[in-house]
């Protein structure tokens, strides 16, 4: 079992033509978060568009750091949302069909 502080788990319409997600279950989070999540995070947070984009794997803050030029506690998504919630350390993993079609995200 893992420990966490926090959950969410979202899922993205394709036919939404927009990027917009909505949450299926959450723990933890407030809503204020959860809106944030659900729409500036995946929209424009560097983090996310590795995670979408080049990564497979369940990506860390640290990961960022490590693998990539991209200090996430600097990141708007952090220093306004995560960080004053009492968050320090997280992880998103983008969830794929098995013909690799995104389908959502586990935050």
């Amino acid at each position: 079992m893992v420990q966490c502080s926090a959950f969410t788990l979202s899922a993205w319409d394709p036919l939404s033509q927009t990027h917009l997600h909505q949450t299926l279950a959450s723990d933890g989070y407030s809503e204020k978060l959860l809106d944030h999540i659900n729409d500036d995070f995946v929209k424009d947070n560097p983090a996310f568009t590795i995670a979408h984009q080049d990564d497979p794997r369940s990506l860390r803050w640290r990961d960022c750091e490590r693998d990539w030029p991209l200090w996430f506690p600097e990141t708007l998504t952090a220093r306004e949302f995560l960080i004053p919630s009492g968050l320090h350390e997280g992880s998103t993993m983008c969830l794929r069909l098995s013909d690799c079609r995104y389908v959502g995200a586990f935050q």
